[in-house]
């Protein structure tokens, strides 16, 4: 009886460890699942994809870190690198990640909401979460806070030159009146007997 107790314990013990185990190679495959759907198909072998390359371009961590590093650059260096790179998933990722600062002008960070979304399709679940929120949402709202002020802006010159033309038909009419009232007093007889 008791070896049975200590056979259906261990047989307990082993069986809860396989099915930790089980989770455990689930996640680690999915955390070490490529950001890109392209390269995590069968039809890419190891030998095909150079290691280093691969481990570089598939790394979640490594896009974060390059999002990250873009908010440390000026637009201009920004701008010269975006400049030399070409259309491949990858260097389009680039672009769009690049394209994030807060200095980023407005027709760029458009651009780059239109290559995050045609992204999107290539990208894996976890990297689509992540380009979905802190990219083309937070994007799209500084496009709209932009779009925002620069409406106002327009209305706030239009305003200005309202008030700067109204002014001057002021002055105008103040000089018309002020010439009005000359004529006037030089036309009215004074006490004396003089018009002058």
């Amino acid at each position: 009886m008791k070896y049975k107790f200590i056979t259906c314990a261990l047989g307990l013990l082993i069986s809860g460890c396989e099915i930790t185990n089980g989770n455990n190679v689930a996640a680690a495959k999915e955390e070490n699942q490529c950001v890109f759907i392209s390269m995590q198909a069968a039809e890419h072998t190891e030998d095909e994809i150079d290691d280093g390359y691969r481990s570089e371009v598939c790394d979640f961590a490594y896009w974060t870190q390059f999002w990250l590093d873009g908010f440390k650059l000026d637009w201009q260096t920004r701008k010269e690198t975006l400049i030399g790179l070409g259309d491949s998933p990858e260097e389009k990722l680039k672009k769009v990640l690049l394209s994030q600062a807060a200095n980023t002008p407005y027709q760029d960070r458009l651009r780059a909401v239109n290559w995050a979304t045609d992204l999107l399709p290539t990208l894996s679940p976890k990297m689509s979460a992540f380009i979905e929120h802190n990219v083309i949402a937070v994007s799209q709202q500084m496009l709209e806070l932009e779009s925002a002020v620069t409406v106002l802006s327009r209305l706030n010159a239009a305003a200005e030159k309202q008030i700067e033309e109204q002014a001057e038909r002021i002055a105008q009419q103040q000089a018309k009146i002020e010439k009005l009232m000359k004529i006037e007093a030089s036309m009215v007889p004074r006490g004396d007997g003089s018009n002058q």
